[in-house]
């Protein structure tokens, strides 16, 4: 803190956090609405009563004290202006502001009148602009005296406008939700995990929302005032004037010139009508079936039914498009309800509207000549195996066509589940990347302009290659050409503003998850009957021993050493427990009697689905009964037991292991914990992490916990050293936002230098996690052609460090040998 440089220089920054002291930008402030972005400074400038060439200045927060920052002397010697009537001096001042990395520089002009030198101008403008921004401002020094009445002064409050093209907030209060009216940062939006917020922009440029979680329509003002037009909780179908209506998850909103809201009420399974004096009314679409299978149907209004129809677009002739997950339907001016475009079933298929095919419709919208503009996530895209983010349009005259593709950004691609498209009138195509915080404009087949956001998730307001968007979903236009959005992870509509020419320029693209991969790993066959080397890659289910190539499997999952160099297998879909020798013979330990549940002889012994398995230092094994719910216990001659109170059913027992001291570790994978019983019986709780999937876990030699859980589609891997402390070893994104793992990696191993190898099931990966997280894939499924059926579910690491993985997909026992540090 303190000044500096020739012509003066103040550090305001440094206490920024101590005092408060805050640029005022649109919407920032509790109770004030969308208002020009400008940062506010106070300065007090001093002037000797003997000597009125000397001046002074200070600044302040606003309402702190003019002794915090200091007074230093201004020397009004940095020159004349044009007409020679004035000198002045300049100071500079850097400015914290929230919605900024850095603060706000805005420089500071002092001049006084030659002639009189009683008479003291004052400008400001941000670093670079123009002193014009303000204009010139007389500064009468009459606020007061010093007490030794030495020096007179006059105070002023400058709020200098900011730079355009900026991401600002107009309504909600960053990372709180909830149901509550207001203005600005007073109003409080519910929030939806699974999908995006609806919203529109009314012709007289009020935004419109459809609050899912709080199961209303709401309006908010340009000055960011929210009300509720209709709705509230508790949801329903219920129609009738504003007061009284209501909605059942309402997931999108429309509006037509005469002031007419449509409602996509997707939990209801209809469309409704909110009419300009407030009374809703269902225009199509009804109740489900009291029982079978949800139906859809064309026909005349109420007569037709939907399935969970979640987003429309109300075109130029007034034909209401209805997005469902696979097809779009049309609702006409006359009220009769069409299939227009896709099919019943998933894929992926340009051409004739009647003939296309689609996988996840995540958005439409309409352009002024009725052309439809269609985000669909697509697993189906021939000859690949990836997920596809695409943006479809099927013009006016019934033909779609891709106009933007790209692979999730585990792949390398530009886009992870855009959740929010919008369309100008002169056809720029605007979409939300939800999964990487930004939004982008399609320039091409594979080019993505992205114009707002740095990737990173969070909530900051500011110039647009600096704002930090959160998973922002539903967008549309507002008349003035700002982009509207609904950023969904933190409940707030936000506007990107545009520059006066109206257009975009681009910022820098956000990067994807894409891992590494490591070259020259070798795979094959360890044992069963796979059919390694022909595509598909099917294997052969069965229930057979014998040597490697004979043996047969059906989804092992679990795979554990014993003290003989051998492996057991949870053969999960036969119910027995086999085992493999080091030479490769697989034999029947016990089960395999059909499911059931029953102690004693190996010949008679029953488990259901058994998905894991360990090994003591005496030869015991001990079976995740997961079918049961129990922990069972096979004797080195076979005889099966319970292990505690067969009354005890756990949640799921998925995952087990027994530490150095003999205790048996095992998870329940519904609850997230991961549970102990000691040799005397005793059972605690070593990990309790609350409502996620307790994935996998494994255990180091000294004593280090490693565990994986999911929630919400992403993986968190954890660390808990011997003293007890726990740390984050991954945070993965949500797979569906693009994340490198899935949400499910039911395999976990760890070597002696604390490198992870894990069994990601969903993506079909086998991965290596660094210490500090990196996560390099070491073997997917272009090792199989591409076959769907390769799924990795358990991991062990060989004393010479390659690895054996349970593949449960195609019911066989894979080794794959690794490079060695040399890459051979």
């Amino acid at each position: 803190m303190g000044w500096r440089g020739a012509s003066c220089r103040l550090t305001i920054a440094g206490l920024a956090a101590l005092l408060g002291f805050l640029a005022m930008l649109a919407g920032a402030a509790e109770g004030e609405g969308h208002s020009a972005p400008a940062a506010s400074i106070e300065v007090r400038v001093w002037q000797d009563v003997l000597d009125g060439r000397r001046t002074y200045i200070s600044a302040r927060p606003a309402g702190g004290s003019w002794r915090t920052l200091g007074t230093v002397r201004l020397l009004l010697d940095d020159g004349l202006s044009p007409s020679g009537h004035y000198r002045y001096g300049d100071i500079e001042l850097d400015v914290p502001s929230r919605d900024r990395p850095a603060p706000v520089t805005v420089d500071v002009r002092v001049e006084q009148d030659v002639r009189d030198d009683r008479r003291i101008y004052i400008r400001a403008r941000v670093s670079g602009q123009s002193w014009d921004t303000l204009g010139m401002i007389r500064l009468p020094l009459d606020d007061g005296l010093t007490p030794s009445g030495r020096f007179r002064y006059g105070n002023i409050r400058l709020d200098v406008p900011l730079p355009g093209q900026r991401v600002v907030s107009l309504a909600g209060l960053a990372g709180v939700n909830g149901y509550r009216d207001g203005v600005g940062a007073q109003a409080r939006f519910g929030w939806r995990a699974e999908a995006s917020i609806g919203m529109t922009v009314d012709h007289d440029g009020s935004v419109i929302v459809a609050d899912f979680r709080n199961h209303a329509i709401r309006r908010v003002l340009p000055d960011g005032t929210v009300t509720t037009i209709a709705g509230g909780r508790p949801g329903g179908t219920v129609d009738g004037p504003a007061e009284t209506a209501r909605f059942d998850g309402p997931s999108d909103v429309a509006v037509d010139g005469e002031g007419s809201i449509y409602v996509a009420d997707c939990w209801g399974h209809r469309i409704r009508k909110i009419s300009p004096d407030g009374f809703v009314s269902t225009i199509a679409g009804g109740d489900r079936p009291e029982s079978g299978p949800l139906i859809r149907r064309d026909g005349r209004g109420t007569q037709a039914r939907f399935l969970s129809p979640c987003s429309i677009a109300l075109g130029p002739d007034g034909h209401l498009y209805i997005a469902e997950q696979t097809r779009i339907r049309r609702l006409s001016p006359s009220g009769w309800v069409s299939t227009f475009a896709g099919q019943a079933g998933q894929g992926y298929r340009d051409g004739p509207r009647a003939d296309a095919q689609f996988a996840r419709i995540q958005d439409i919208d309409v352009d002024a000549e009725g052309n439809l503009y269609v985000v669909d996530t697509n697993d189906y895209v021939p000859g690949e195996e990836d997920t596809y983010h695409t943006v479809r349009k099927i013009s006016a005259t019934g033909w779609v066509s891709t106009l933007f593709r790209t692979s999730s950004p585990r792949s390398g691609g530009l886009l992870a589940t855009p959740q929010g498209i919008a369309v100008t009138d002169d056809g720029k195509v605007y979409v939300s990347n939800t999964g990487l915080n930004q939004i982008s404009r399609v320039a091409g087949r594979h080019r993505l302009v992205p114009v707002a956001g740095t990737g990173i998730a969070g909530y900051l307001d500011g110039p647009r290659d600096v704002a930090l968007l959160h998973l922002p979903g539903a967008l549309d236009i507002a008349p003035s050409g700002a982009l509207v959005v609904v950023d969904q992870g933190d409940s707030m509509v936000r506007l990107v503003i545009p520059p006066a020419d109206g257009s975009f320029g681009a910022v820098e693209q956000a990067p994807g998850g894409e891992a590494s991969r490591v070259d020259a790993v070798l795979v094959g066959p360890f044992a069963g009957q796979g059919a390694f080397g022909r595509y598909p890659y099917l294997g052969i289910d069965g229930f057979r021993d014998g040597p490697p190539g004979h043996a047969r499997f059906h989804l092992p999952h679990g795979i554990a050493w014993d003290a003989d160099g051998g492996i057991i297998v949870a053969d999960t879909a036969n119910h027995a427990i086999r085992r493999i020798s080091p030479d490769g013979n697989v034999r029947t330990v016990v089960g395999g009697n059909g499911e059931g549940y029953h102690d004693g002889p190996r010949d008679r012994a029953q488990f259901s689905w058994p998905r894991d398995v360990a090994v003591d230092a005496g030869g015991v094994i001990y079976v995740a009964d997961t079918g049961n719910g129990l922990i069972r216990r096979i004797a080195p001659d076979g005889t099966v037991t319970t292990v505690g109170d067969r009354e005890r059913v756990f949640n799921w027992p998925s995952e087990l292991l027994v530490d150095s001291d003999g205790t048996l570790l095992f998870s329940e994978w519904n609850r997230g914990t991961i549970l102990r019983l000691s040799l005397e019986g005793e059972l605690s709780t070593v990990v309790n992490a609350g409502n996620v999937f307790m994935d996998a876990f494994a255990l180091d030699d000294e004593g280090t916990l490693y565990y994986a859980t999911s929630k919400r589609a992403a993986t968190t891997v954890w660390r808990v050293d011997a003293g007890g402390a726990v740390s984050t070893v991954l945070a993965g994104r949500p797979s569906i936002y693009g994340g490198v793992l899935s949400d499910y990696l039911p395999g976990l191993a760890v070597a002696p230098d604390g490198v992870l190898y894990a069994a990601d099931w969903l993506f079909g990966h086998v991965v290596r996690i660094s210490p500090d997280g990196e996560v390099t894939i070491l073997v997917g499924r272009d090792s199989f052609s591409d076959s769907p059926h390769f799924q990795p579910a358990a991991i062990l690491i060989t004393p010479e460090g390659d690895l054996l993985v349970a593949d449960s997909g195609m019911s066989v026992i894979w080794k794959i040998t690794l490079p060695n540090e040399g890459g051979e």
